[in-house]
This record gives structure tokens, C-alpha cells and sequence, in this order.
């Protein structure tokens, strides 16, 4: 069975992610494999994803989704916080 792996569309110098790409880059930018997310991966991914104001994004993502206040966003319990505000940004910059 082919699985269909949709690709990023460039447009207007910027490069246009799918939903389902976000999430796996968000997941991707656990680098030490803990299954979550410190403000400094989040920083990464997201100025890999074009923000020009990546420490404020990644802060504001900590406020919204780290719930329970450790200073990490759990992959597996906070993703559902995380990703409503990182698309939205995402989807407003076009």
C-alpha cells in the first residue's frame, strides 16, 4: 500500500506546511527524545517554520499549552494545546 506523504508548497519565498507536517516537525524537534518540548526546541522548529520573532513564539507557546507549569510541553498530553496556537500564527502569516 502507497501511503501519501504530502510535501511543502513554496509560495511567495515562504514554505507552506500542512497541519499533519507541523505536528511531525513539532514531535521531530524533540531532540533529546523525552517526549517533550523545552521553549529552546520549540524556538527552533518555529523559526525554522519562518518566525522572525521565534523566542516570543516559543514563550507564548509555554504560556498556553505547558499546563502543568514544568517548563516543558508533554507530546503526549499538552500536543492538543500546542497545536491551536502554533497554526494559528502559522495560517496568519499568509
Amino acid at each position: 500500500m502507497t501511503v501519501f506523504q504530502p510535501k511543502a508548497i513554496s509560495t511567495k519565498g515562504y514554505t507552506v506546511y500542512t497541519k499533519d507536517q507541523v505536528i511531525n516537525m513539532l514531535k521531530g524537534a524533540d531532540v533529546n527524545d523525552d517526549g517533550s518540548l523545552t521553549k529552546e526546541e520549540l524556538e527552533k522548529v518555529l523559526k525554522k517554520m519562518g518566525s522572525n520573532w521565534a523566542g516570543y513564539r516559543a514563550w507564548r507557546c509555554m504560556t498556553n499549552a505547558d499546563k502543568d507549569r514544568n517548563g516543558k510541553i508533554d507530546l503526549s498530553t499538552e500536543m492538543n494545546s500546542l497545536i491551536p496556537y502554533v497554526m494559528n500564527w502559522y495560517e496568519g502569516k499568509f
